[in-house]
C-alpha cells in the first residue's frame, strides 16, 4: 500500500520540486544554469529529490489514516 501511495504523492511532489529548481535556475542567471544540458540536470535533480520526500509524506499519510 505504501508503494502505491508513494507513487500518487510522487506525481504531485515531483512537479512541485522540479518546478522550484527550474524557477531558481531561471531567476538566477549568475548560476549559469541556462545551458540546455545543465538545465536538464537541474530538472532531473528535482525529480530525484522528490522521491524520498514522497516516500516520507506517504508514510505520514498512511500513519494518520484510520485503520
Amino acid at each position: 500500500m505504501r508503494l502505491m501511495m508513494t507513487m500518487i504523492v510522487f506525481i504531485m511532489a515531483s512537479v512541485t520540486v522540479a518546478g522550484a529548481f527550474v524557477t531558481v535556475a531561471l531567476s538566477a542567471p549568475q548560476l549559469e544554469l541556462l545551458d540546455p544540458v545543465k538545465f536538464a540536470y537541474v530538472a532531473g535533480a528535482g525529480f530525484l529529490l522528490a522521491l524520498p520526500i514522497s516516500y516520507l509524506v506517504a508514510g505520514m499519510i498512511l500513519r494518520s489514516a484510520p485503520k
